[in-house]
């Protein structure tokens, strides 16, 4: 049997509030075969930047000073020159719902999208422009924890936390589930910590099952039900982030 071989494009942001800005995963995927370019959200902006010092302003040190470190620091750098390295290529573009990725897409003839870290709605024509579609990084256990942050929020419960990769569409984490993995059984209370181990276990896992997909010809997932009346978890507020450290998470 011929296996087709699988071009993916990683999608992720300029800033985020990961340690190192994500490229432990963003970086470690430019190696990866079944990847074949890096696509960038220009989000930096003063509004993020406020909101890094709100952050601080609240009590969450850590969270802030990430954030602000990845606002000003050299990852596009290091991921344009990581890509290069592998001869693939790196756009950084405004606007992801728009004609010029939908042009990015078609002319290079990738087959899937991987959303790792963009908090941008992925609209129907972006959705239906590659072959397979695309696939999402969601930062909690589903079908049950969806939502924003929903790692904080579970470890702030001292429930499981982690991630699930699941198949994209036009309701917002409910898109059929390809595989769900813990990292964390709730002990853990450092989170900028814990969002560092989790993006190592995040590389491994997008590379095993970009390597899935490819000898499948197929993206198999199964049902993303949720069975219990668990609200949708939102970005803390003040008081949350006072209730959370409270609780012995340190932010």
């Amino acid at each position: 049997m011929n296996i087709k071989t699988l071009k993916t494009l990683v999608i992720t942001s300029k800033v985020t509030f990961a340690p190192d800005n994500y490229d432990p995963l963003i970086i470690g995927l430019a190696s990866c075969p079944q990847v074949g370019g890096l696509l960038v959200l220009n989000n930096r902006s003063l509004s993020i930047f406020v909101r890094s010092i709100g952050a601080l302003v609240h009590g969450a040190y850590h969270l802030g000073t990430t954030l602000i470190s990845n606002h000003f620091s050299n990852s596009q750098e290091r991921r344009e020159r990581a890509y290069r390295t592998h001869g693939k290529p790196v756009w950084t573009l405004k606007c992801l719902n728009g004609p010029e990725v939908l042009k990015i897409i078609a002319e290079n003839q990738f087959d899937l999208l991987l959303n790792a870290r963009t908090r941008v709605f992925f609209e129907k024509p972006l959705l239906e422009q590659p072959r397979l579609g695309a696939i999402n990084i969601h930062h909690g256990l589903l079908p049950e924890q969806r939502g924003l942050m929903c790692d904080l929020w579970s470890l702030s419960s001292d429930e499981p936390s982690g991630f699930s990769l699941h198949k994209m569409n036009a309701e917002i984490d409910s898109g059929g589930i390809v595989k769900v993995v813990k990292v964390s059984d709730g002990t853990d209370k450092d989170y900028i910590g814990y969002l560092n181990k989790a993006s190592q276990v995040e590389l491994e896992t997008v590379c095993e099952t970009l390597q899935d997909i490819e000898s499948a010809g197929e993206i198999k997932t199964f049902p993303n039900i949720k069975s219990s009346d668990r609200p949708r978890y939102t970005d803390p507020t003040r008081q949350d982030i006072k209730r959370i450290k409270c609780k012995g998470v340190l932010l």
